[in-house]
């Protein structure tokens, strides 16, 4: 058996080792604004040393300091001690006693009437104020709305309360649902209906009694239980005279979803016009009648780069507009007489993190206009023209450009945007695959999807382009190479549905 014991010995290896500043640069780097500002004001509340700049101008300059002076103002722990404990000149003495004396005009003028009476005056602090949110009204849910209406309808206590438990179980969508099914539009053959009536122990008619009074309710069309349902209460309240709507719906939902045109005619004895007249009229009611209170709104995007054109050439501005302004605090620079040696240590500390921190911001700012401005050297043609002129570009050609690595171009463009000529874009959507194009430069992959859909806005409505003509298409008229399942690819990545769901009815 062998020994077993103790040793000490040394080895020296390279090793790659992140301090505590390089990874909060990187933190910051791939930050998206909202992210950052969160940041910010996480740092205010745990650094004592860092406070916000309310002196600096907000719609010039920059956020913050200029970190290539920022060694030079960082004063040693023994020049901030130095000065603290340094004697003060007279002349320095006189000018602080004559700005203690001098009356602060302002705070008169704003106060005027309070001085004048003689009663106190009471001022607010910016923490005292109530929230944005407090003022900002809570949205309404469809079962609120639904159950608003409720109250204002005359019934008795027994439908009252089942009405109250069936718009419990109506989804976001506005279709009664049952508790095990999972779709967000229920199948034709289910009733969740029978199995909540026996959970509320009460009769088939009373429940299907509550239901209709839930379905006269607005939005139109709320408290169905099928996709046909819905449609036909929307049918019967908008046009409720087009009995052949109303049929279409009742018996060739499912034909006219396989677009077989040709059989609902022959069955319902109409003419093709007819078919496509009540095809329009039937596309203007809502699938989904609870949509309007999904609260599932438009975001709200506020660009990090604007692009404006100058004469012949196209600026880059970063939006600082909002951003908090930084700077380190005057008073623990200088208030460290006295201190023992770990609160100066503890001061030292926190001075050097808030220098680093207004630094690494600074640096992330300069490294976003230094990627945005490559991007926009490259993609000038879609600038000018749009996205069908996009230029094929990947992370390593704007690396390679502004001697970066590929991996800081990567963090710069995540969740970050562009203001254009033509539009908001992320600035990942530069970026785009090469595909080969015969007898002209290759073009970008993103350009090659807006053509695509340029053709199939052109086809005609009863011989749509199917993928493989699009291929061809795009190959003799464009030099472009590409395969048929690529341009399904790129279809879906459309939402664009197939030919065969796009051919109209005949």
């Amino acid at each position: 058996m062998p020994e077993l014991f103790l040793r000490q010995e040394l080895k020296l290896q390279q090793k790659l080792v992140m301090t505590q500043q390089l990874q909060l640069a990187i933190k910051l780097l791939q930050m998206s604004r909202m992210d950052l500002d969160q940041e910010i004001q996480e740092q205010l509340t745990e650094n004592p040393c860092l406070e916000e700049d309310l002196a600096a101008p907000r719609d010039t300059g920059p956020a913050i300091e200029n970190p290539n002076s920022l060694d030079a103002k960082k004063p040693s722990l023994d020049e901030i001690e130095r000065v603290a404990t340094a004697p003060k000149e007279q002349g320095t003495q006189d000018t602080e006693a004559s700005e203690k004396n001098e009356v602060d005009w302002d705070r008169f003028v704003d106060n005027y009437e309070s001085f004048r009476d003689g009663g106190p005056t009471i001022r607010r602090d910016a923490d005292d104020q109530p929230s944005f949110e407090a003022f900002v009204a809570a949205q309404t849910t469809l079962q609120d709305h639904l159950k608003w209406q409720l109250r204002l309808t005359e019934t008795s206590e027994a439908i009252f309360g089942i009405a109250e438990e069936i718009i419990g179980n109506i989804n976001d969508h506005g279709y009664l649902k049952a508790k095990n099914c999972e779709a967000d539009l229920p199948n034709d053959d289910e009733n969740p209906l029978v199995a909540l009536a026996e959970q509320m122990k009460v009769s088939q008619l009373r429940a299907e009694e509550a239901l209709m009074i839930i379905q006269g309710f607005e939005p139109v069309g709320v408290g169905a239980r099928n996709l046909r349902e819905c449609l036909l209460i929307q049918c019967r309240h908008f046009h409720p005279d087009n009995e052949e709507l109303t049929t279409l719906v009742s018996n060739h939902l499912k034909d006219l979803e396989r677009r077989k045109g040709k059989q609902i005619c022959r069955a319902m004895k109409i003419e093709s016009e007819k078919l496509s007249e009540l095809a329009q009229v039937l596309a203007s009611l809502e699938p989904q009648p609870g949509r309007p209170f999904s609260g599932q709104h438009n975001p709200y995007i506020v660009p990090d780069v604007h692009v404006h054109k100058v004469d012949d050439e196209y600026l880059v501005q970063l939006n600082e507009d909002g951003l908090t302004r930084l700077k380190v605090s005057k008073y623990y620079r200088s208030g460290l007489r006295g201190q023992d040696t770990d609160a100066r240590a503890f001061i030292k500390q926190r001075l050097d993190a808030a220098h680093w921190f207004i630094k690494s911001i600074e640096q992330r700012q300069q490294t976003i206009r230094k990627v945005s401005e490559s991007i926009v050297a490259f993609q000038r043609p879609f600038l000018e023209k749009g996205s069908e002129f996009l230029v094929p570009l990947v992370l390593r050609d704007v690396a390679d450009q502004i001697g970066m690595h590929e991996s800081t171009v990567s963090r710069v463009t995540s969740n970050k945007y562009m203001h254009t000529p033509q539009g908001i874009f992320p600035m990942k959507y530069f970026f785009n695959s090469r595909i080969e194009r015969e007898g002209s430069p290759d073009i970008a992959s993103e350009a090659v999807k807006r053509k695509i859909k340029r053709y199939i806005e052109q086809e005609e409505g009863r011989k749509p382009l199917s993928d493989q003509a699009i291929a061809d298409r795009l190959g003799n008229e464009e030099g472009i190479k590409i395969a048929r399942r690529t341009v399904a690819k790129y279809r879906e990545q459309l939402r664009i549905p197939s030919s065969s769901e796009r051919k109209a009815l005949s």
